[in-house]
């Protein structure tokens, strides 16, 4: 395995927490570590944290150039009370979708910069500047929704159809004991043990936000406070340059995560969402309840006259052997609780469910980790009245990247040797029902959730009704890390997705070939 992270959660008083990146990978062999070592530790807010990395780099002796392309931080530079690293990053690909014989490219660069002052405070900011041409599939979604997954509005470049796009993340971490940090700046998000999460997920573009995070005892205990961006609604802009300005919105989000026993985990997490101005661009008096992180949001937004969009949740976890662990979510958007007991298919119960299995030393094999996972959502669930106060952020959702009147069923698996190669391969099956007609059938949370075809109080609605679309989607990848201090990787990958809509089908057969820093989540498998 790499060498790139510490052991998180024991936070030394002269050297203050950094964040580990939210890339899968990389909590998987922090995670194995902490399972190797016997610990047993709150692993379902992410982004973690971890202490520095002072790890002495391999490749001692070499010349500048291979020490700093292959072991080492570009710029390293510590003192006793400071310390910062500084990299430049790349996500470069060359493809082929040979089912209709067009290219494909990526061609990313970036940098990172993280590091701490004192005993409390840290620091991490990035950059990512973007041109690609993508397959039809991934370049028919940004035409629809206006986004490229998880990062952001694009503008065309060029004249063959590529987009040009950038993305940037910054925070400072204060932590003034062990038992209680805070983090301000704006990134991502992430609750659950799983691939997806029905609860909050990396899935949109990174957003501000503020989170206090306290454990004691068994207990974890993380508050949020977020802004998000409605990219399809705007008012004018109040200073001289003119044009417009994307309107705002605001979620207040809790989680409690309880050790119950060193196998099992319980956790319930709450959200709000409400709007932040109205539609001249003035600001709204800010329900100052929301801000309490110690409070059940349900009987505030009862008793201020139903003010915002209110999701709650519970999750579990229980590890069945030493390095496996089942785990379940259940979130509730709105639920009647006969219709639900008789569970006649009612517009009103609107909820998402997730079931999973995962294996650090699968089948007995070293080094081999194995997921399986499903994950439905009933239609209209995520959705309400506009897209000023949906479960959504900047074109997407905030939690499972699909949206919602769907199941799914994944499964993936990758294989490390020599602290270096890797394998990985994975396999998702999706049915899904899309809107038709003009008439929202409850896939697409931007939606207005009462325009039900039939009328609110529709019965008999089954995950999956309206247009009915199946894919398959396979992937699988093999490489090796050039440098553990970025996760720097050179890979081969190759992606085969068929798509069967009621009037068309799709085939994809993409092909790369790419060099690539993976610090982050980016999702083209839904």
């Amino acid at each position: 395995m790499f060498n790139l992270l510490a052991w998180p959660e024991v936070f030394a008083q002269t050297t203050p927490p950094i964040q580990l990146p939210l890339e899968h990978g990389l909590n998987r062999q922090q995670e194995l570590k902490e399972l190797e070592a016997g610990l047993n530790t709150h692993r379902s807010v992410r982004p973690r944290l971890q202490l520095p990395d002072t790890a002495q780099a391999e490749g001692a002796g070499k010349n500048w150039f291979l020490r700093k392309a292959f072991h080492e931080h570009l710029i390293e530079l510590k003192q006793p009370d400071w310390g910062v690293q500084i990299d430049l990053l790349a996500d470069l690909a060359l493809g082929r979708d040979l089912a209709i014989g067009g290219n494909t490219w990526l061609n990313t660069r970036g940098f990172q910069v993280q590091g701490y002052l004192g005993s409390k405070l840290s620091f991490t900011t990035s950059f990512y500047e973007n041109q690609g041409l993508f397959p039809a599939y991934i370049d028919s979604f940004i035409r629809g929704y206006g986004v490229v997954p998880g990062q952001g509005r694009p503008r065309p470049f060029g004249t063959a159809g590529a987009w040009d796009y950038a993305s940037a993340n910054g925070f400072f971490t204060y932590q003034p004991s062990e038992f209680l940090n805070f983090q301000f700046g704006q990134g991502q998000q992430f609750v659950g043990e799983g691939y997806r999460s029905v609860l909050m997920a990396d899935v949109a573009f990174p957003n501000p936000f503020l989170r206090m995070q306290a454990k004691f005892g068994p207990f974890q205990y993380t508050y949020w406070l977020q802004q998000m961006v409605d990219i399809y609604s705007k008012v004018p802009s109040p200073d001289i340059s003119g044009g417009d300005l994307f309107r705002k919105k605001y979620a207040a989000m809790s989680y409690l995560d309880w050790k119950v026993t060193d196998r099992l985990s319980l956790g319930a997490f709450q959200s709000i969402v409400w709007l932040g101005d109205d539609s001249l661009g003035n600001s709204k008096t800010i329900p100052w309840q929301y801000l309490n992180p110690v409070i059940l949001y349900w009987p505030i937004q009862y008793s201020t006259g139903s003010e915002g969009n209110f999701l709650l949740a519970a999750t579990a976890a229980y590890k069945t052997t030493k390095y496996s662990q089942a785990y379940m979510q259940f979130l509730i958007d709105e639920l009647h609780t006969r219709k639900f007991l008789a569970q006649n298919g009612a517009v009103v119960n609107k909820y998402s469910f997730q079931l999973g299995w995962k294996d650090y030393k699968a089948f007995g094999v070293k080094n081999l980790f194995f997921l399986s996972e499903f994950n439905m959502v009933r239609p209209y669930t995520y959705s309400h009245w506009s897209t000023l106060t949906n479960y959504g952020h900047s074109g997407q959702p905030i939690a499972h990247p699909a949206g919602a009147n769907f199941k799914e069923l994944l499964g993936m698996a990758e294989y490390n040797w020599n602290k270096a190669w890797f394998a990985s391969a994975k396999a998702i099956i999706m049915r899904v029902g899309l809107d038709s007609a003009g008439l929202n059938y409850g896939q697409d949370i931007r939606q207005n959730y009462y325009n039900v075809p039939g009328g609110i109080g529709q019965l008999g609605v089954p995950i999956g009704w309206g247009r009915p679309a199946n894919s398959l989607h396979l992937e699988a990848a093999f490489g090796r890390v050039l440098n553990p201090k970025t996760n720097l990787r050179v890979e081969v990958r190759y992606i085969y997705r068929h798509e069967d809509m009621d009037i068309s089908t799709r085939n994809t057969h993409w092909f790369m070939l790419g060099l690539r820093s993976q610090l982050r989540n980016l999702y083209y498998d839904y």
